[in-house]
């Protein structure tokens, strides 16, 4: 649900709330439910809660000041009851995740001179993160159980600055300094600018910027289980990427294009290494490609859509740990070289449709039967998804619409796995309905 209150040109306000509870049951095993004995009794429950409030105020035409505050928390239990000839013990466990967040910032726009414009953003924001773990092995000789407690903050500020020069020519440059009670302070730069050249319209477009990522509970506390041991001394995993593209438009918007060459480096990447512990930070990794899209309106409410990504990735130093399943020059698990789609949009009156086919490369990934995990080849699949929204009502009964609203996915029940040994789902049916006040 979400509710909006607006005063024209001095105060938004809006609330949203969304809740969902789950439940899965997967007879799955390590090596997935295509090899081996399967364990019928493995399940799962969540359920996952988030507040968020948003208030913009405008102090006058050229300074807003905004603050946003969030609420989320996520209850997971793992229940795996004991089957003999296949379980070691019955194993159960309890997480719950829960985080605040505040985000306080100003947007100051200055008047034109010499026909340049800028809007400056500076912010704070803080975080906290809280962990409850409870596990428990039973119906064994060696029963065990664990617990435990842990939570993070983390606060920042930024500043960022936005040029517009005649609306031909952009630049952005910023910064965010993050300080967290775990992992110290950081530093995250970004620059991008963009052109647009006179007469082709031709958009050329460049950017470049460092980024960071915490480590999961799970990562740093591990499931509560023998064989998946959490390190806590773990480090933030580090990006750095830069880009380069353009955007055209051709025949007064029937066609659209676009492209961009992508060029990543990681570092301090966590990976699940088994032992004690089981997650460390010893990869560095590449990844580089293009990506291009094209868009077509032929009109009728017809839109005839393309993208498609090459994507070259490569393990650069596996910190000595993997050299079966990550050795130096091969290509990052579950990265296909090739992806690609194609979709036709419609829009008929009070109905919209959409039709998307997904095609996804080979790619390559490891079979966790035995260890060393040796790598294999997953082939590479076809999928396609069929959507549609009807429009039931419209400023009506006191409603400012109401709709329906429907999908179909892998609608030729196409099987194929996305990780080795476990099948990806088969043809899958939503429906739903969807009013607003």
């Amino acid at each position: 649900s979400r509710l909006d209150y607006t005063i024209e040109k001095a105060l938004d306000l809006s609330l949203g709330v969304r809740f969902t509870d789950s439940r899965f049951e997967f007879p799955t095993q390590t090596g997935g439910d295509r090899f081996g004995l399967l364990d019928p009794n493995q399940s799962s429950d969540q359920q996952r809660l988030l507040v968020s409030g948003k208030a913009s105020h405008s102090l006058t035409p050229w300074w807003q000041q905004t603050l946003q505050v969030g609420w989320y928390r996520r209850n997971f239990a793992f229940d795996d009851l004991f089957n003999p000839g296949i379980d070691f013990s019955a194993f159960h466990s309890k997480n719950e995740e829960r985080r605040l967040s505040v985000d306080y910032f100003w947007n100051l726009a200055t008047p034109a001179v010499i026909d340049l414009s800028s809007l400056f953003t500076a912010g704070f924001a803080f975080e906290r993160e809280e962990f409850t773990q409870r596990a428990a092995a039973t119906e064994t000789s060696f029963p065990f159980s664990s617990s435990n407690e842990a939570s993070r903050d983390n606060k920042a500020g930024y500043l960022q600055g936005q040029l517009n020069w005649k609306k031909q020519l952009f630049l952005t440059a910023g910064f965010r300094v993050d300080g967290s009670s775990t992992f110290g302070t950081e530093v995250t730069p970004r620059v991008s600018g963009a052109y647009i050249l006179p007469f082709l319209g031709t958009k050329l477009r460049a950017g470049y910027g460092k980024g960071i990522k915490a480590p999961t509970f799970i990562q740093n506390f591990g499931d509560g289980s023998p064989f998946a041991i959490g390190n806590p001394d773990l480090r933030q995993e580090r990006s750095r990427s830069w880009e380069v593209g353009f955007d055209q438009s051709l025949l007064k918007g029937l066609v659209e294009l676009n492209a961009t060459y992508f060029h990543n480096r990681f570092t301090d990447l966590i990976a699940f290494v088994g032992g004690s512990p089981s997650f460390r930070n010893v990869q560095s990794a590449r990844a580089k490609g293009i990506e291009a899209a094209a868009r077509v309106h032929p009109g009728f409410g017809l839109t005839v859509g393309g993208t498609y990504t090459f994507l070259e990735s490569k393990v650069l130093d596996n910190g000595g740990v993997g050299e079966t399943e990550l050795p130096v020059g091969a290509p990052l698990i579950r990265r296909p070289k090739h992806r690609g789609s194609l979709s036709i949009d419609h829009v008929w009156e009070q109905l919209h449709t959409n039709l998307t086919a997904t095609f996804v490369g080979a790619q390559e990934d490891l079979d966790f039967r035995t260890f060393p995990s040796p790598r294999v080849t997953l082939p590479g699949y076809t999928i396609v998804d069929v959507a549609f929204a009807y429009l039931l009502l419209k400023d009506r009964l006191h409603l400012r619409e109401v709709s329906l609203f429907g999908k179909v996915q892998n609608l030729f029940d196409e099987g194929f796995q996305e990780t080795f040994g476990f099948s990806a789902p088969r043809i899958t049916f939503l429906l739903g309905l969807k009013g607003s006040l």
